[in-house]
């Protein structure tokens, strides 16, 4: 039985974005972009 080969935690968000619809992908990003913004612009 071949084992499978370990995956980074971000080769397992890409494989997660994969099976979703476009949509939801898109809103994932435009939420993570406000949000990580606004904590970079945070003074």
């Amino acid at each position: 039985m071949a084992r499978r080969r370990k995956t980074s935690p971000y080769e397992d968000l890409i494989s997660l974005a994969a099976l979703l619809p476009w949509w939801a992908s898109l809103l994932i990003a435009l939420v993570s972009w406000f949000f990580l913004h606004g904590v970079a612009t945070r003074s």
